[in-house]
């Protein structure tokens, strides 16, 4: 047992050996690389305390030179003591006033504070009044469409009455014309009938000679027919008497047919003549009912045309009136428009200022008349139509007082941004832009875009692209394709 325990002893201390050797030798590693660490770091050093030896002796010169720099500069340190001293003297006398004038400000400030109480008041008042003059604006508009419509319809009656007044007149006309002709024909008919009747008068006195002579030649007949009796009972006495009474009674026979063919043509033109006066009579009957009917269609055709001009009279008179009115109105509603030009001028000098205050000075934004402009090099680069790091910059400014801007317009104002794009007149070599208008229509809706992501409204905001076809300076150089190359920016009215 305690050889075992011996020899167990002994293999675990030759164990020990190598691993302590390894250990030296990588100590012994581990030094002599330090060493050569150490001399690298010692040569190294020793260089740079040579450069720095030599640095040294450089600074050593400029402290030299700092100090009689120095120097100069102590004798002027005392020539601006002797000025601080004169200064703080100032500032004394300074403080002293900076104090009245601490004083004063406050007053000032109190006055400010119950001026803008003032302000507050009166813009209250003012936006009152300015509601009060809106809603009667607005009905005297209503008013004046009503009127105006009104007119429009009695315009229309106007013309409708006096285009029936021309009917009725040429009606009329044609009536005299036929009634002229009436009575004309009536009085022939008149004439013929006093014709007529001289002639009826003249047959009866002739048939009556003829009814006389008739029975006169009767009472003769029968007489010869008494003779004839008498003479035939002596004819045979009487031979040559005889011969002669037959010639007698021949020629009163003949007598006696011509009278009786004259009664018969004395009756039929008596017939014919009580036939014409019949028929006269009737025509001249019929020609009385119908100047009685034209007369009655003449008086009531005055009494239309009466009714008429009395309505055309009332018409006109309305007419007359409502065209006072409606020129007041317009006269009311011009300045009213007036007053809310002004305002918004009066807005849009107060939104330039404030851009202008905003932006800063630059040449290359300018402000033209009613209108702000902006040169493309600041927005876009060349034939491009997106918004570059500098133009989003000038467009946020801008965003900041249109934004401002907003607060302050009454609501009632209907006002819009314009944003127009202009190009100069040089033909676009661009495969994605057709045209100057097409480049100069998306250079201002972009425009329009950026400021609505900024938080403008939409419906405050309008696009329009004018090409080349409006600039502000005519020719064929550079600065002048320049000054027209531009967006412009407008308030106006919508």
């Amino acid at each position: 047992m305690p050889r075992n325990a011996r020899r167990s002893n002994n293999s675990n201390a030759a164990n020990y050996w190598p691993g302590f050797v390894d250990a030296m030798a990588t100590i012994l590693l581990v030094i002599i690389f330090l060493l050569t660490v150490f001399i690298l770091s010692q040569f190294f050093l020793s260089t740079e305390i040579s450069s720095k030896d030599d640095a040294l002796s450089e600074l050593q010169d400029q402290l030299s030179e700092l100090s009689l720099l120095l120097s100069l500069e102590q004798t002027q340190n005392e020539e601006f003591v002797t000025r601080i001293q004169v200064l703080e003297q100032d500032i004394s006398n300074l403080s002293t006033k900076n104090e009245s004038l601490s004083v004063r400000l406050e007053e000032a400030q109190e006055n400010v504070i119950v001026l803008q109480d003032e302000v507050v008041a009166l813009n209250e008042d003012y936006n009152e009044r300015l509601i009060i003059l809106q809603d009667e604006l607005d009905k005297k508009i209503a008013l004046f469409d009503e009127k105006r419509d009104e007119s429009a319809l009695r315009s229309q009656r106007i013309i409708k009455l006096v285009s029936e007044r021309n009917q009725l007149t040429s009606l009329l006309k044609i009536k005299d014309l036929q009634l002229k002709n009436n009575l004309d024909k009536i009085l022939n008919f008149e004439v013929q009938i006093t014709d007529l009747q001289t002639d009826i008068n003249d047959l009866g006195f002739d048939l009556e000679n003829k009814e006389k002579m008739i029975i006169d030649l009767r009472e003769k007949n029968e007489n010869q027919d008494k003779l004839l009796s008498q003479f035939k009972t002596d004819i045979s006495s009487m031979d040559m008497a005889s011969i002669d009474q037959e010639k007698l009674i021949k020629d009163n026979e003949q007598i006696i047919i011509d009278l009786r063919k004259n009664e018969v043509e004395t009756t039929e033109k008596l017939e014919r003549l009580k036939s014409i006066l019949l028929s006269t009579g009737q025509k001249a009957k019929m020609s009385g009912d119908e100047v009685q009917i034209l007369n009655r269609q003449i008086s009531e055709l005055k009494t239309q045309i009466q009714a008429l001009q009395a309505l055309l009279d009332q018409s006109e008179k309305r007419d007359v009136e409502q065209q006072a009115r409606i020129a007041d109105l317009g006269k009311r509603l011009n300045v009213a428009l007036a007053q809310r030009v002004k305002e918004l001028s009066e807005y849009r000098s107060e939104f330039f200022g404030k851009l202008k205050e905003i932006i800063g000075n630059r040449d290359d934004i300018i402000i033209i008349g009613d209108r702000f402009v902006f040169q493309s090099e600041v927005l876009f680069d060349s034939g491009e139509a997106n918004i570059g790091i500098d133009g989003q910059r000038q467009l946020a400014k801008l965003s900041v007082a249109i934004q401002e801007l907003i607060n302050e317009i009454p609501e009632e104002i209907n006002w819009i941004l314009r944003i127009d794009g202009h190009t100069d007149k040089v033909p676009i070599r661009n495969s994605r832009y057709e045209s100057n208008w097409e480049l100069s229509a998306s250079r201002a809706i972009s425009v329009v875009d950026f400021l609505i992501k900024t938080g403008i409204p939409p419906n405050r905001l309008a696009a329009t692209g004018r090409g080349e076809f409006i600039p502000l300076e005519i020719g064929d150089n550079e600065i002048a394709y320049k000054k027209n190359r531009r967006i412009e920016i407008k308030l106006t009215e919508s």
